[in-house]
């Protein structure tokens, strides 16, 4: 994408989840999850340039899935840069997960981040304004 502050890639996700569906079977195995994961953490390493991840991916912000991009890649949780809590708020509810995530690369910056209600889903919705640090030269 292009931007005032020059170009970027986005990734906008959904990752299948690796837990049981209302319908009784997986839309991923736990294994499967994590190849997944890991092959999205080492095509983003690879990217030039700023790079914006954001979506569902089915990995709790407590999870060795979401540390593989918050690890390795340098990628920046720009949600937490506001009042985001939990984001899944089906069955789930009791667990307080947060599955959804707007994460950004090195040099860049979320702010303002804050959810928003998403009526017919059993998610809310992340948003914020990302871009490169005040005072960054990447």
């Amino acid at each position: 994408m292009d931007a005032p502050a020059g170009p970027f890639v986005v990734y906008g996700l959904h990752v299948p989840r690796p837990w049981l569906t209302d319908e009784g079977g997986y839309q991923a195995t736990v294994a499967e999850h994590h190849a997944i994961m890991t092959a999205l953490a080492a095509r983003i390493a690879a990217e030039p340039g700023p790079v914006v991840v954001a979506g569902d991916l089915n990995s709790s912000d407590r999870g060795r899935d979401y540390r593989l991009l918050v690890g390795p890649t340098q990628l920046v949780d720009a949600a937490r840069a506001g009042a985001v809590s939990y984001t899944s708020t089906g069955k789930w509810l009791p667990l307080l997960l947060r599955i959804d995530h707007l994460l950004v690369g090195p040099g860049w910056c979320g702010e303002g981040a804050r959810q928003i209600g998403l009526p017919g889903s059993d998610h809310r919705g992340v948003t914020a304004t990302v871009g490169p640090c005040v005072g960054s030269a990447s």
